[in-house]
């Protein structure tokens, strides 16, 4: 599977890494795509989408950790 998407509300690099919940839940696409939107604790917002077969994109309750390597 590969994601791709846009970032919002980034103000510096640092506020990047996080805890992302979803934001406006995910949804699956059977021909290929799916798409989640998710904001984490710094107000850092990624719209995600992603291809491959049968794929589908959605968050737990607990959310997805995010961290940059250094």
């Amino acid at each position: 599977m590969t994601a791709t998407g846009d970032v919002y509300n980034l103000k510096k690099v640092s506020d990047f890494s996080g805890n992302y919940v979803a934001g406006q839940g995910g949804a699956a696409v059977g021909g290929g795509g799916g798409g989640v939107s998710m904001r984490n604790q710094h107000g850092v917002v990624m719209n995600l989408t992603g291809t491959g077969t049968g794929v589908k994109l959605a968050l737990g309750a607990k959310g997805v950790d995010v961290k940059l390597k250094k």
